[in-house]
């Protein structure tokens, strides 16, 4: 099976152009969660040099678009997303030089690699440990859709594999978030029916990401994993 990653939160950059349109209160959360998924796309670039996948990712805020959001969802441009005197017209402007042509490059790679044979598409995310006050219990999510056989097969194996490796973490599917939520894999199911195209997403917490003394752990941790579960994969000739 074919691997490409891809990491669409990987940093907090605002193109200079827009910085001036960031207020005070906008910029604080540029170093936060709603800034970008911390620790992400080191974690997607060590998988990278451990398993010699194609990466996708970006710098970009999502404060000034998310790419792992339809063009047409409100949540494309988040609610703190620039100050009020941003002028409405921007937006397609932002969608038209940083949303499309990312989200056309992986659909681009994704739809030749698939016609090579069933691929995995990766998307590596990090959450952030208490949302909206309450602290999360999952430490590892595996998110994808239930419907699609394949993907409930992968994910349920690589499951497995993570658990018998981090012994006291709570690794969940389809946890913190739902795996058939808007998504840049959800975009991508819709033109690869199952199981030429097996969309996860990853999401690890991002405190766990983050510590300087774990780093190589987390790549090493998570890359040996998917490397058994895909190897498991094949020889079982799972759907």
């Amino acid at each position: 099976m074919n691997l490409l990653l891809s990491c669409e939160h990987g940093g907090n950059r605002v193109p200079p152009g827009l910085v001036g349109y960031f207020d005070g209160p906008t910029l604080a959360l540029l170093e936060t969660h709603r800034g970008y998924d911390p620790g992400a796309l080191g974690l997607a670039l060590g998988l990278k040099a451990a398993l010699g996948a194609p990466l996708f990712y970006s710098k970009t805020s999502r404060l000034v678009v998310d790419l792992n959001r339809d063009g047409k969802s409100p949540e494309v441009f988040g609610p703190s997303f620039l100050a009020p005197t941003c002028p409405s017209e921007l937006r397609p402007k932002l969608l038209a030089r940083y949303h499309r042509p990312y989200r056309e490059k992986v659909a681009q790679e994704v739809a030749a690699l698939v016609a090579q044979g069933p691929l995995l598409h990766l998307s590596v995310h990090s959450f952030t440990p208490v949302w909206q006050g309450q602290a999360r219990k999952t430490q590892v999510g595996l998110l994808f859709d239930p419907k699609r056989q394949a993907e409930s097969v992968l994910a349920g194996l690589w499951r497995q594999a993570l658990k018998a490796r981090l012994e006291g973490y709570e690794v969940h599917l389809n946890r913190p978030y739902k795996g058939t939520s808007d998504g840049l894999t959800r975009t991508l199911r819709r033109l690869h029916p199952d199981p030429g195209y097996l969309g996860l997403e990853l999401e690890v917490r991002n405190d766990l990401l983050t510590d300087p003394r774990h780093k190589g752990e987390w790549i090493e941790v998570v890359s040996q994993t998917l490397a058994q579960t895909l190897a498991l994969w094949e020889k079982q000739e799972l759907p």
